[in-house]
């Protein structure tokens, strides 16, 4: 996607773009990065605010960096890391539940 930095607004996809993500991976943790990292939520139109976003994304960045010591990269790998141990933990090595 082309993005139209003039343009007040901002989708998913660029979101996803500028986070590194695919749009079908930010739209599934949307509800997450909001509650739990404070973006900005969308308007009711599904797009956000560009100028708030941005703000946001700078802060996001900078703060999971500090806090962790680390680039967004190993921030990304972290919370991949997270998500698939949420949805495969409760399994053992047989793959039955514990």
């Amino acid at each position: 996607m082309i993005p139209n930095e003039e343009h007040p607004m901002i989708q998913a996809d660029e979101i996803a773009d500028l986070l590194g993500w695919k749009t079908r991976w930010f739209r599934r943790q949307v509800k997450k990065l909001i509650s739990i990292d404070g973006m900005p939520s969308p308007l009711p139109s599904g797009r956000w605010h560009r100028a708030k976003f941005m703000a946001w994304l700078e802060s996001y960045g900078d703060l999971k960096t500090k806090a962790n010591g680390k680039g967004l990269l190993q921030i990304r790998i972290d919370w991949d890391r997270e998500e698939l141990t949420r949805k495969y933990a409760p399994h053992n090595q047989t793959g039955r539940a514990a």
